[in-house]
């Protein structure tokens, strides 16, 4: 609305359609349109979710059309606190999912674009701008655009953690580089190039609204494709299943989902060790225990060796005491067939799993 009123502004006879509903309809559509329209929404309480950006968008618009520099100054300052509240410190978004993290990223670059070059009247009298740059006035913003690039799979697929949809995609890597989101609660090691491009990701973060019930869950690229996958985000009937702890490739505890905790008690785990400066071993050491208040230990070590160009393997240990039933899932490739072969026989009992 605020941009039509911008477009008729400059050569609409606005007599023309005071004949119709009374005089000064330009002055009532500001008046009660817009900047009522303004107020009531502004008045509701700030939120801080991943479409605010989309009001503090539309406010640093109308504020320009309308020359009142109080409306960008009001969405700047909830622009900057959005980043503060919603934001974790290594640049994630705190839903964090790729998709969401996606959404809301791309949102406030409109907010950067819509509000930049702004300036403030002369007669302004409060904190001035002069030629604004939003993507300048938070340290966290490109740091955030810096995660939307690297949170990815060699072939460009964003890497599924918590509710990032199949087709989500960003842009394909020519080699496998290791990354490491402490505050959220994951890493990716990642080693050689091209189609021998191999990534391991493990995931310990807490649940913040579109999360499953995964931490300690791996998710495996190599070969050109998902070799343990996660199916992700979906609105079919698979949904449900998608949240499981059952659904990833963790370890179940008395045939139970891990708990989803709260704001008072997170189920975050907690990173021991992670080392990925040899370029031939690379060891990431989690305990991801508060997954389950049963468990007394809940812990995955993980080493990724290169042994040359396509030959690389994963060894993994998974300690798990607590609860009475202890289920280790792997899940292959999800959109296509696939064949596991294993050095121990898998149709009958076998006393351990440990050599």
């Amino acid at each position: 609305l605020a941009n039509v009123y911008d477009i008729l502004m400059s050569g609409y006879d606005w007599k023309r359609m005071d004949t119709f509903i009374g005089g000064g309809t330009d002055k009532r559509i500001v008046r009660d349109l817009l900047r009522l329209g303004c107020e009531f929404t502004t008045a509701n309480p700030e939120l801080y979710t991943n479409m605010s950006p989309v009001i503090y968008r539309d406010m640093i618009r109308m504020g320009r059309i309308l020359g009142d520099p109080s409306m960008v100054h009001n969405a700047v300052d909830r622009f900057n606190e959005f980043f503060s509240k919603g934001f974790f410190a290594d640049g994630w978004w705190l839903e964090g999912t790729p998709a969401y993290h996606d959404q809301t990223i791309n949102l406030l670059k409109l907010v950067s674009d819509v509000s930049k070059g702004y300036t403030d009247p002369a007669d302004w009298k409060g904190a001035r701008f002069n030629n604004l740059d939003l993507t300048r006035q938070h340290p966290l913003f490109e740091k955030a655009v810096r995660v939307s690039r690297e949170a990815v799979l060699p072939n460009g697929r964003k890497i599924p953690i918590n509710d990032t949809e199949w087709y989500t995609r960003g842009e394909a890597t020519d080699s496998a580089v290791s990354r490491l989101w402490p505050v959220l609660g994951n890493a990716a090691i990642g080693t050689g190039r091209q189609e021998n491009q191999v990534m391991l990701n493990v995931n310990w973060s807490g649940n913040y609204g579109h999360s499953h019930y995964d931490n300690g869950s791996v998710i495996l690229y190599a070969a050109g494709q998902e070799l343990l996958s996660d199916i992700g985000y979906t609105h079919t009937k698979y949904r449900g299943w998608t949240l499981h702890t059952a659904s990833h490739n963790t370890v179940a505890i008395d045939q139970k989902n891990q708990e989803y905790g709260t704001i008072q008690k997170p189920v975050t785990g907690r990173l021991n060790f992670y080392d990925d400066q040899d370029p031939h071993v690379k060891v990431i050491d989690v305990d991801a225990s508060p997954a389950y208040s049963v468990a007394n230990v809940y812990r995955r070590r993980l080493v990724l060796v290169h042994a040359g160009a396509g030959r690389d393997y994963v060894v993994g240990r998974f300690d798990v005491k607590g609860g009475e039933t202890h289920d280790w899932f792997l899940h292959g490739m999800c959109e296509q067939e696939g064949k596991l072969e294993t050095s121990i026989a898998v149709n009958k009992p076998v006393e351990t799993l440990v050599p």
